[in-house]
Parts: structure tokens; sequence; C-alpha cells
């Protein structure tokens, strides 16, 4: 027979193999990674059952990545395919940081409104409206205060000033100065705590030759 032929016969083969559903990889598994489930669950559900019983080959990616993100909760999505016959899926969630001014903020400064908020989170009372300078300001009280085991409860931050108030104190402090004034506080406050021979209400950190106590 002719060389040609055979290469016919070939590509036949192949074409009817491939219509008998014999070069299919249906889904028969959705593998989902997370850590926590703060996002909407029934429609991420409701999209598996969508994805069970298609072509693994064929899916689109994409899309689903499209689907999952659109997820207020849902910061990324990150979607592989595992043959013969799984989807894996890891959803990376938003980390929530505040409740600011009645909405979360999360840790990359975005912020959403949500009905999900707890109330362990520090809250941000923003007079200024800059959502940017008050995630500074935030993380910058968090990341000092946590050297002298503080915890915050709560912010207010207004123009030119911010007042921290703490498991223990209400700390004032010009926002300009924030930072080297909580690097000061760190250093001298077992200091302060000894020489003050009262009950520690409030430091001023507004002074830069010390602090007013009360």
């Amino acid at each position: 027979m002719p060389k040609k032929f055979y290469i016919i016969l070939i590509v036949i083969s192949i074409f009817s193999v491939y219509k008998l559903d014999m070069l299919n990889y249906p889904i028969d598994e959705v593998d989902i990674n997370t850590n926590d489930v703060n996002y909407n669950q029934q429609r991420i559900d409701n999209l598996i059952s969508t994805i069970y019983g298609k072509d693994l080959i064929s899916l689109d990616i994409s899309n689903i990545q499209k689907y999952i993100v659109e997820d207020i909760w849902i910061k990324d999505a990150e979607i592989s395919k595992s043959f013969p016959s799984t989807i894996k899926i890891k959803i990376i969630q938003h980390q929530p940081f505040a409740i600011y001014n009645s909405k979360l903020m999360m840790r990359d400064g975005s912020i959403i409104k949500s009905d999900n908020i707890s109330y362990e989170l520090p809250v941000v009372e923003d007079n200024a409206n800059n959502v940017s300078n008050s995630r500074r300001i935030l993380t910058i009280s968090t990341e000092n205060l946590n050297k002298i085991n503080l915890k915050i409860k709560r912010i207010e931050i207004f123009n030119s000033l911010v007042r921290i108030h703490t498991s223990k104190y209400t700390l004032i402090s010009d926002i300009l100065n924030l930072e080297l004034n909580l690097n000061r506080l760190a250093l001298s406050l077992n200091d302060l705590v000894e020489a003050f021979d009262q009950e520690i209400n409030s430091i001023d950190m507004r002074y830069s030759n010390g602090f007013a106590i009360k």
C-alpha cells in the first residue's frame, strides 16, 4: 500500500479515538486548599459542581480563577491540573487587619464592607479619611507596641495627632514623629513605670525631652 494511505489511516484512527472520548480525562476530584472560610462558600460550591465531569485537558482554568477572585474576601486563587482527573485550587484570602471606620481593613490596605467583623481586631477611627496613612500608623504602632507587650484596642487619627488606646495606657503623639516617639517609649517605659508611683492612665509623647504622664 502507498505510504499516503497509511498516513490517512492513522489520522482517521486518531480522530475516531478522540470522538469516542478515549482521549478525554473527566474530572472526578476538586481539591480545595484554604486556611479559613470567610468567603461565600455556597458560591464556590456551586462553581465546583459545574467542574465535575468536564475534560481536564480542555478546561479553561483562567475563567475559574476570575470567577473565584470576584469574591471580596478572596485575594487570589492558584489553580492547577493534576492528571488524570483532579483540579487543585488554592484560595488565598485577605487577612483582616483592623476595623476601619466601621468597615474592614485588610493587611494589604484594601477596605471592604462586610457583616463578618471580628471585634478582636483593633478599631481605627480615621477622622482624616486617609486609608494609606491609617494603615501606616497602625503598622508602625503595632510593631513598636508589641515590643513592650501593649495590645492596641483603638486608634483615633486626626489631621496631625494620633491617640492610641492600648490594653494599659492611652498614648498621644503627633503623627509626624509617631515612630520616633514609640521607639523612645519602648526604651523608657519600664523606667517610667518604676519612677511614677501612681497608676498610669495616659502618656503624652509629644515632648522631645520627655513624656507627660497622667
